[in-house]
């Protein structure tokens, strides 16, 4: 099944992919492994899904959209804390590395904003709720006169 995680508070259905024979043993059998090619790598710039089957010794390749924030790349050196991780109810910031008000933000791994909030001069520790989300990897995003700095977040 193939599902658009966009909003991943809200994932819809997008199609049902099924490469083997329901009548006989042909076709893609028992996908084992996954790689993730990323646009960056790939020859024409563009996100591809490589399943290897153990069964049938096949390769099958699927073609990925949509996707804006490369999942590969390395993210800034971090200047503030974030604990736990990964973590379910509630995720706190130990932003005392981060001087002056703070814009803080969780995003997506497509870039989208799910939730921001300002947090002022002072504030040494900021609580996220998380029960909203699905279980996934974001991105925690804190921006100040110092700079910007983001950190993965991994919601069980």
């Amino acid at each position: 099944m193939i599902f658009d995680v966009t909003d991943p508070l809200a994932p819809t259905f997008v199609d049902y992919a099924n490469p083997r024979s329901t009548s006989d043993a042909t076709g893609d059998l028992a996908p084992e492994g996954l790689v993730l090619i990323p646009n960056a790598q790939s020859p024409d710039g563009k996100y591809y899904l490589v399943v290897a089957n153990e069964v049938s010794s096949t390769l099958t390749v699927y073609e990925i959209g949509g996707a804006t924030v490369d999942i590969e790349a390395p993210l800034a050196s971090p200047v503030f804390q974030l604990f736990p991780n990964p973590a379910q109810e509630q995720v706190t910031l130990d932003l005392r590395g981060m001087g002056g008000a703070k814009q803080v933000r969780l995003l997506g791994l497509d870039g989208r904003v799910l939730h921001q909030q300002t947090a002022p001069a002072g504030l040494e520790r900021l609580n996220l709720p998380l029960q909203q989300l699905a279980a996934g990897v974001y991105v925690v995003e804190v921006v100040s006169a110092q700079g910007r700095a983001q950190q993965r977040l991994i919601v069980r």
